[in-house]
């Protein structure tokens, strides 16, 4: 008999063991393709160890939304029943945690990074300022985040809480900071923003397992991040590593707020494109650091040339 247990596995790449630099996103070397497939294998490896943990908590139910890069990055082929994999370009946009709602107990996130702006991390980028705001707009409440605080945010919108968060080792205290109680698992040590000490492959694993396992077991006991309202305000917010859109979106809402607010890290701020990559290329990139679809347009133009 199945306990009804549903446990929702989001993944980023940042805070894997082992991975310190991303992969370049337009080499088509032979080293650049085999770093790409090496973190890939390690990356599932990682998942397939939360996976283990939910399975021995009791879950019969498990999604993992796979949110790196382009939403293909885990090796599909070597997940069992019951999980199923969230995968695709489609995942860019407009909704960033498919099927999340309040039936789901709790939250795994494995390869977390830091809210940008944190020197000394590994990988951080994306700097996020979620508020409530009364009917002057006026701030009653504040928490700046990273892409942590972002999936424990939409979480809570469901009472859903986040239970456990891999990465390096500033990543959990900043988890550990918005989500008291959180199970947390840190699987590498930063030296820098390209440089960690990381546990070897199997001891990371076994790091995920356990705490996956422990963090399910209490889901009970860990509180979901909300906000009160009554209307929210989410800015992203400009930090030195890579110059994001300084926007904010308004509403009364915080789901679609969020969602709203979350398009502009992938196109222009308030459109909601389907997709901003080209296979296998990333693209919408400028020298300058910005995501934009003239930069798009600029990189059409180009290949038609």
């Amino acid at each position: 008999m199945g306990t009804g247990l549903k446990v929702y596995i989001h993944f980023d790449m940042e805070g894997v063991a082992g991975v310190n630099f991303p992969t370049d996103p337009v080499s088509k070397s032979p080293l650049n393709t085999w770093h790409t497939l090496w973190q890939r294998k390690i990356s599932t490896g990682e998942v397939k160890a939360a996976v283990a943990g939910a399975l021995e908590a009791g879950a019969d139910t498990i999604w993992i939304n796979d949110k790196h890069f382009t939403g293909f990055n885990l090796n599909y082929e070597e997940f069992d029943p019951p999980v199923e994999l969230i995968q695709g370009r489609g995942a860019r946009g407009p909704t960033f945690m498919p099927g999340l709602d309040e039936t789901w107990d709790a939250i795994v996130f494995v390869g977390a990074f830091c809210k940008g702006g944190t020197w000394g991390a590994v990988g951080t980028h994306q700097l996020w300022y979620i508020e409530s705001i009364d009917e002057n707009d006026e701030a009653t409440e504040r928490i700046e985040v990273g892409i942590f605080g972002v999936v424990a945010a939409g979480g809570g919108y469901y009472d859903v809480p986040v239970v456990f968060v891999s990465g390096d080792d500033f990543v959990c205290r900043e988890a550990e900071d918005l989500v008291p109680g959180i199970e947390p698992g840190v699987v590498k040590v930063a030296h820098g923003h390209w440089m960690a000490r990381s546990l070897s492959h199997k001891a990371a694993c076994e790091v995920i397992r356990k705490g996956t396992k422990a963090g399910i077991e209490r889901c009970k006991d860990i509180k979901p991040v909300k906000l009160s309202g009554p209307r929210y305000r989410i800015t992203v917010g400009p930090n030195p590593e890579d110059m994001w859109f300084d926007k904010s979106v308004v509403g009364d809402d915080l789901l679609k707020t969020w969602e709203a607010a979350q398009n502009v890290l992938w196109a222009d701020f308030g459109n909601y494109h389907e997709d901003n990559y080209a296979w296998p290329d990333r693209i919408g990139v400028g020298d300058d650091g910005k995501h934009t679809t003239a930069k798009r347009a600029e990189y059409d133009e180009e290949a038609q040339a």
